[in-house]
């Protein structure tokens, strides 16, 4: 089995802001196993808060390796379990999920696991100006989003949004504060 990781950078469509700044690009670690016939990939995004950095993760997916790549991919995912979570063993794992799935003659996540057809996943509202905020919900509602993750900075976000009546003719159903006040979950109920 050979494992290998290399740096891949995705421009994101718009700048998305948070509490802590503002990314223009996704830098992530792409990890690319070859076993038999197969090569399996898996991703993962290195978090500095977390003092994780792509270079740091690409020297620890090569430490790692040492010692998976002896193993079949099986034995190779429960060994990985003993190293330290991160981002690192996120991408390996996900890429020893796909190979074992191709192995099976099929695609991750069958045969392990079932998914739903549709899954409700939160469209993130990134911090601006009240105005741009609403608008960028606005969008995502009418794009048919149900559920709203919005970021929030120390600008009284939540007061202006309060006064905004675009975000009152969303139909907000429920809120959800999360930690540290950074991010509000907003339920969106539609229309009947």
């Amino acid at each position: 089995m050979k494992i290998e990781a290399h740096h891949h950078s995705i421009k994101l469509a718009k700048p998305f802001t948070i509490s802590r700044g503002t990314r223009t690009h996704a830098e992530m670690v792409r990890v690319s196993i070859t076993y038999q016939d197969h090569i399996a990939q898996g991703e993962c995004t290195p978090y500095p808060r977390y003092g994780e950095s792509v270079d740091s993760v690409i020297e620890q997916i090569n430490a790692f390796s040492e010692t998976l790549t002896s193993l079949t991919p099986e034995q190779a995912r429960i060994e990985l379990q003993r190293c330290p979570a991160g981002a690192a063993r996120n991408a390996i794992d996900c890429a020893l999920w796909s190979l074992e799935s191709m192995l099976k003659g099929s695609h991750f996540p069958a045969p392990f696991f079932t998914v739903k057809p549709s899954i409700e996943t939160a469209m993130t509202v990134s911090v601006a100006d009240v105005r741009t905020m609403a608008d960028q919900a606005s969008e995502y509602v009418e794009q048919g989003a149900t559920l709203l993750k919005v970021k929030l900075d120390g600008d009284s976000v939540l007061e202006k949004i309060r006064r905004s009546e675009k975000w009152r003719l969303m139909r907000i159903s429920s809120l959800m504060p999360t930690k540290h006040g950074q991010t509000w979950i907003w339920k969106h109920s539609l229309p009947t």
